[in-house]
């Protein structure tokens, strides 16, 4: 990337990124703190939140897959910042890592609450909406690099 300022469907690309990097965030927050107060999350669309969100799926050695998502989109957003301010390449690199990885391991997920608990989580459905948004929007930025 050229140190002046971004074009126009760069800059669009970002924002995507961005935006939806927050909304992800604030998703995986809303999961954190509900399992850390140990109250139920509001399930509105699907009736199977809590019962995903309280699997053993749910958490790694005790630690909530939501608190993990919270770091991804931090990452996300981190390198985001980088890219944009510094036209770092490298973080550029490190974002299209994570989000493939991110969109593999949300398919994974995916594939747990169907086929496994047998439930879906209307909030589990909005991170990879969320990550699979970024992915694109990442593939896209690359390809308009070359």
């Amino acid at each position: 990337m050229n140190k002046e300022v971004l074009p126009k469907r760069d800059r669009r690309l970002f924002l995507i990124i961005a935006i939806t990097a927050f909304v992800g965030l604030a998703d995986t927050i809303y999961l954190t703190v509900s399992h850390f107060q140990g109250s139920g999350v509001i399930c509105s669309i699907v009736d199977g939140c809590n019962l995903v969100l309280g699997s053993s799926w749910a958490t790694i050695l005790g630690v909530p897959m939501a608190l993990i998502g919270s770091f991804y989109y931090l990452a996300v957003l981190f390198l985001l910042g980088f890219v944009y301010f510094r036209r770092s390449q490298l973080a550029f690199s490190g974002i299209l890592a994570i989000t493939t990885v991110g969109f593999i391991m949300s398919l994974g997920f995916l594939y747990l609450q169907i086929f496994v608990i047998e439930a879906l989580c209307e909030y589990c459905l909005l991170s990879l909406a969320a990550t699979t948004i970024i992915w694109i929007a990442t593939l896209a930025q690359t390809h308009t690099q070359r």
